[in-house]
């Protein structure tokens, strides 16, 4: 998404470096000439990857959205009262991935909530406690 984000600028300035964009949508016909530039790069590790899943993903880099969830879940736990609770729903596979690192990141209680919890419900709200790894 980076590429695709970082060709996208390199066009856009190559482009209209002297001009200003002109036409129905030059956006557009921009967009599509660089994932067909692209498209090969990406091919090898990403044989299914269509255009639709480029433009996708360019949006999430270009909108911050990983940032942006990443706050929220941080703002979210924040506020939550000890042993409260949260539920996340996600609908794509990036914003899965953001909340597994978010909760793998954070899955070791903090030293205030370790001694006002007994360990029968510290083990229930860690269980990497109870296999012995945290």
């Amino acid at each position: 998404a980076e590429r695709l984000a970082e060709a996208l600028v390199e066009a856009r300035r190559r482009r209209f470096r002297h001009q200003q964009p002109q036409g129905p949508c030059p956006a557009l016909q921009l967009v599509d000439e660089v994932l067909r530039d692209l498209r090969p790069a990406f091919a090898e590790d990403h044989p299914a990857l269509d255009s639709a899943q480029l433009l996708r993903a360019a949006r999430v880099v270009a909108c911050q959205e990983v940032e942006q969830l990443t706050s929220a879940l941080e703002a979210a736990f924040r506020s939550l009262p000890l042993a409260g609770r949260c539920v996340v729903i996600t609908f794509n596979p990036w914003e899965l991935a953001v909340l597994r690192r978010f909760l793998h990141a954070n899955e070791e209680p903090k030293a205030e909530i370790t001694a006002a919890l007994p360990p029968e419900r510290l083990v229930e709200l860690y269980p990497v406690l109870a296999r012995g790894q945290g």
